[in-house]
């Protein structure tokens, strides 16, 4: 990465800290008025148990995870755009193209979850559906002295433990294996963006890159193992350093939030340029030219 890449990270990165940051003095705010109020009324006062309080949270909990999803997916279009474009593109520009497409990438990132999530999704929530169930007869008959005789919590056992290994197989191969079968798709997109082509058309053209060359794909795998093992290793570095300063602080927590977004974002943005190299050459390989950003996409900027 460049200094421009890494100066970009750094300020998209406040995008999605930005209801963290607002929601701080709340927090300042709870902890100074439970300890300046008087015992006996500062739980029936400021406490968890206050209906305001409660509601405030849920409030901001449902707020955050909607702002969260809808910059998310504006990151990562803008991201692609960055990549696929040249210097008459600024980041302000890229910014603005992104919230612009949004409803549109959108549709698309839905068509792509239905296609390859969605059954495996459905199929491991009725998985856990099912141990909750055997976990809940479980704690309803755990007092229950014939309960002891059966061998009913053994199998709970057993089938804690293949949930467990569906689950961490279902993540290893939509982390690893999946994401670099799709690893195409958010290109095509861009590249196309404003022709009125399906998304069957889309899959398509995604699956012809694909074959351009079979060995890609384990090489995507092997760069998006080493990018988590750096993400991974530089989050205990920075949290491990910020607990040295200033140990269980809220401002140590803050630090370290924001640390590991940024580090979270450097990785899939890396992820996103190792992405793009191949396609270029896959692109070039297969169709003779390098792919370029969508016209109808750019006239947005003046639009």
């Amino acid at each position: 990465m460049n200094k421009s890449d890494i100066s970009f990270i750094f300020k998209r990165g406040f995008l999605g800290f930005f209801w963290g940051i607002i929601f701080i003095p709340l927090f300042i705010a709870y902890f100074w008025l439970k300890s300046s109020s008087p015992k006996e009324l500062a739980i029936e006062n400021i406490g968890v148990e206050n209906p305001y309080i409660i509601g405030l949270v849920i409030f901001y909990g449902i707020v955050g995870a909607i702002y969260s999803f809808v910059i998310s997916q504006i990151k990562k279009t803008e991201t692609v755009i960055r990549l696929m474009s040249t210097d008459d593109i600024k980041p302000k520009d890229s910014l603005i193209l992104s919230k612009k497409i949004f409803k549109e990438s959108y549709k698309f990132s839905f068509v792509i979850f239905v296609k390859y999530y969605l059954i495996m999704w459905i199929f491991i929530l009725c998985i856990l559906a099912y141990d909750i169930g055997l976990l809940s007869n479980l704690a309803s008959n755990i007092f229950d002295f014939t309960y002891a005789n059966n061998s009913q919590p053994t199998y709970i056992i057993y089938s804690l433990v293949i949930t467990a290994l569906i689950v961490f197989t279902s993540w290893i191969y939509t982390h690893f294996f999946l994401s670099a079968k799709i690893r195409f798709f958010w290109f095509t997109y861009i590249n196309h963006y404003g022709e009125n082509l399906t998304a069957k058309q889309l899959l398509t053209e995604v699956a012809k890159l694909n074959k351009a060359d079979p060995n890609d794909d384990k090489e995507a795998m092997l760069g998006y193992f080493k990018r988590d093992s750096a993400l991974d290793a530089g989050s205990a570095v920075t949290s491990a350093a910020v607990n040295f300063v200033a140990p269980k602080s809220l401002g140590s927590d803050i630090v370290k939030g924001y640390a590991r977004g940024v580090y979270t974002d450097a990785n899939e943005y890396s992820k996103m340029q190792l992405n793009y190299t191949q396609y270029k050459k896959a692109y070039l390989k297969t169709f003779g030219k390098n792919p370029e950003i969508s016209k109808k996409l750019l006239d947005l900027i003046s639009g």
